[in-house]
């Protein structure tokens, strides 16, 4: 249900379709699955030969009848936000039809252990309306200004509860400028660099807890189009 339609150097670019043979249709979550063993299977499977790389991937999903100019130009977005967000990671975005996109940025580790699997609902289902809903009543009630963050881990708790000690680690937030990512974990935002502070390398704490509270809300709002089953 995919091809690689171009490789040249270390940049390839793919396009996932329907499988015709079995009238299966394309599922986003079958996207996001094999993303989730990507590296792993791909690129670590070869025990003998193993040679761990980084690698930053733009994927989206657009909607129908979107030029393909656009969703190229998009791809191209989404692999350089992907490496902008601090490398190693992949950025997933939604194209609509009106040409307005949502775009979620998660490294890589945060995948592979199962991030987006692990969520649960007050019933201990799998149903991302509640997390998609609750975080637009709280946008509309401006509950994410200031103090967003606590409301975002409040989020986190009900719906990630295995996770919400990675999100409050400050050590797994960033990671030190120019890291091998090879033997260093990517930080959930990315480099510690992008949070400094104007002419400084002091890290800007109300950045970071901005980016975080945005990243939890991203991760809502896209998981919600992409994992709904």
């Amino acid at each position: 249900m995919g091809r690689v339609i171009y490789a040249g150097g270390d940049d390839f670019l793919g396009v996932f379709y329907d499988n015709e043979d079995s009238k299966e249709e394309l599922k986003p979550r079958y996207c996001v699955d094999w993303f989730k063993d990507f590296k792993p299977k791909i690129w670590h499977g070869n025990e003998a030969n193993k040679k761990k790389i980084t690698v930053s991937v733009g994927f989206v999903w657009a909607f129908p009848g979107i030029p393909q100019r656009d969703v190229l130009q998009h791809c191209r977005d989404a692999e350089k936000s992907a490496k902008n967000n601090g490398r190693d990671r992949i950025a997933f975005r939604i194209l609509f039809n009106n040409g307005n996109c949502l775009e979620w940025v998660c490294p890589w580790w945060l995948l592979e252990t199962g991030l987006l699997s692990s969520y649960q609902d007050r019933e201990k289902k799998q149903n991302w309306t509640h997390i998609y809903n609750d975080v637009a009543v709280l946008e509309s009630r401006h509950a994410f200004d200031g103090n967003g963050l606590d409301v975002a881990l409040g989020l986190l708790e009900i719906y990630f509860p295995n996770y919400v000690n990675v999100f409050t680690d400050r050590h797994k937030q960033l990671h030190p400028p120019k890291a091998d990512l090879t033997q260093t974990q990517a930080g959930v935002l990315g480099a510690k660099h992008l949070y400094y502070k104007e002419n400084s390398e002091e890290i800007d704490q109300t950045k970071v807890n901005k980016a975080l509270t945005n990243w939890i809300i991203n991760l809502a709002k896209v998981g919600f189009h992409l994992c709904q089953q």
